[in-house]
């Protein structure tokens, strides 16, 4: 299979930047149950409006959302580290029941990307250690280029600066580069760096498209041909 040539000719970009949970990884799904377990302890449930919320933030972030949704959730940021302890080990347990899997037509867009010379380079809201385990597993390190995870910058999604920091590794102008993300907080990071972006539509999470989207695709394999 190759890049579909619209596609490819109507982005005319040399470099693309990838988000990974949810974007080439399907991971969403297991964060999910992760946190509805967290929250199960504590008598609540996880929902998907929340959810959407948290996609593309970083764990701190996303634990902070909870709190802030759920009163009987531990409170105070004494409560962070052992919070932070419980949700890796969650997120560890469902990834060891469920397995890691590619989201459809990944490993084929990302090995003709390849092959038609356009560098790679990730963007991404997990820790140095979730991305490189990620991409191990999966055989895809030789891929990047580049891999800029939450451990790289201060500033998280929606901020610019993965996106950015991903541009400057790879000695691109964000503005030769195309972002592929799947969540609303991605694609407004993406923008802000002053990138296009193609928006994956995972349709088990329901997200509106957001306007800042120069494309929108259902899944990657609409990108081959």
């Amino acid at each position: 299979m190759r890049l579909n040539r619209s596609f490819f000719k109507s982005l005319h970009k040399s470099t693309f930047v990838f988000d990974k949970d949810g974007t080439l990884i399907d991971t969403e799904s297991l964060y999910f149950e992760a946190f509805n377990r967290m929250l199960t302890v504590f008598g609540h449930a996880h929902d998907l409006p929340t959810h959407v919320q948290m996609m593309g933030a970083s764990a701190d972030t996303c634990l902070g959302i909870l709190r802030e949704r759920h009163a009987g959730f531990p409170q105070g940021d004494d409560a962070l580290p052992t919070l932070r302890t419980e949700l890796l080990q969650r997120v560890s347990d469902v990834r060891l029941e469920r397995g890691t899997k590619a989201m459809p037509g990944a490993s084929t867009l990302l090995a003709c990307c390849r092959e038609q010379g356009i560098r790679l380079a990730m963007a991404t809201s997990a820790t140095r250690e979730n991305a490189e385990r990620d991409l191990t597993g999966l055989g895809w390190s030789h891929y990047f280029e580049a891999v800029v995870t939450s451990d790289d910058v201060t500033r998280h999604k929606p901020a610019p600066d993965v996106f950015l920091e991903a541009a400057k590794r790879m000695g691109a102008k964000p503005s030769d580069c195309i972002a592929f993300e799947d969540g609303l907080r991605g694609v407004q990071s993406a923008h802000a760096a002053g990138m296009r972006v193609v928006f994956v539509r995972d349709e088990r999470f329901g997200i509106t498209a957001p306007p800042e989207a120069s494309l929108i695709v259902a899944s990657l394999s609409e990108l081959l041909t």
